[in-house]
């Protein structure tokens, strides 16, 4: 004969996203000098379910977190550009970001004196500290990855 769990129990465990199991014994409990043993049999209904949303997980997550990473970037680049020194407009213009694959992204400025500006020279201190915003952005999107679900 097989024991089903309670409705309370079942209602608690489906509340909290997890599958009823149906338990049920067999044969005797083994008496002293007696040759009979106990067996268990154990049923778990649900789990084609369960394994199904767990492989539908792993085959979304992917994108989910690219998703991120690419609003990430994008807002990393509108600080970028909002703190860049002005002078003609050229420099701030010529930041962009690219995606190089998945879960890789560039953010880039191809005007030939931004090094200079973002590393400084010998007679020159940095004027634009890229480095000190992207350093400060890895925490950013290191707590904004941890939210996806």
């Amino acid at each position: 004969m097989g024991r089903r769990i309670g409705l309370s129990t079942a209602r608690r465990l489906k509340a909290r996203g997890r599958t009823s199991t149906r338990v049920g014994t067999s044969g005797s409990v083994p008496v002293a000098g007696s040759r009979t043993s106990l067996g268990i049999s154990i049923r778990i209904e649900g789990l084609d379910r369960t394994i199904k949303n767990l492989e539908d997980l792993k085959k979304s997550l992917p994108d989910k977190v690219d998703k991120k990473l690419q609003m990430a970037v994008f807002e990393l680049e509108g600080e970028i550009k909002a703190t860049a020194p002005v002078r003609t407009g050229r420099y701030r213009a010529a930041w962009v970001s690219t995606k190089l694959g998945k879960l890789k992204y560039a953010i880039s400025n191809n005007v030939e004196y931004a090094k200079y500006l973002i590393y400084g020279t010998s007679k020159m201190p940095v004027k634009h500290d890229v480095r000190g915003i992207v350093e400060r952005w890895r925490g950013r999107i290191k707590r904004m990855l941890k939210t996806i679900k």
